[in-house]
């Protein structure tokens, strides 16, 4: 999708694209044929288990990779009352998306950015 856009949109603008190598072959990270020939991109990936939004207290944003370790930490612990959400893209911010997003989980008391750097770096 990311590579679509660019080559649609009518002015050109540099294509930087921030990775790692790991999620080429990670198996979280896939998409589904349906997505790739009738979806688009999404700025902001809403909760992909089937998690009651009633019943979530905390939403974790983030990004990246980390996404996936978050995922499979929630799964491993059977933790039903965390959502998580991933930006996928930063600039121009996601803010209407994130916002639609966030909506849906009326009884949460805690909302968190989540990075895998440390503090100190």
């Amino acid at each position: 999708h990311l590579l679509r856009r660019q080559m649609v949109r009518n002015c050109r603008k540099p294509l930087i694209i921030m990775t790692p190598k790991s999620l080429l072959r990670h198996k979280l990270c896939v998409s589904s044929i349906d997505d790739l020939t009738s979806g688009g991109f999404k700025r902001v990936l809403p909760e992909i288990d089937e998690i009651n939004a009633s019943v979530v207290e905390r939403v974790i944003v983030c990004s990246g990779k980390i996404f996936y370790e978050l995922l499979e930490a929630r799964r491993l612990n059977r933790t039903n009352n965390i959502a998580i959400l991933c930006i996928e893209q930063l600039y121009p911010f996601p803010g209407e998306q994130l916002n639609e997003l966030l909506s849906q989980y009326e009884n949460t008391n805690e909302l968190i950015w989540c990075q895998e750097e440390p503090k100190n770096q």
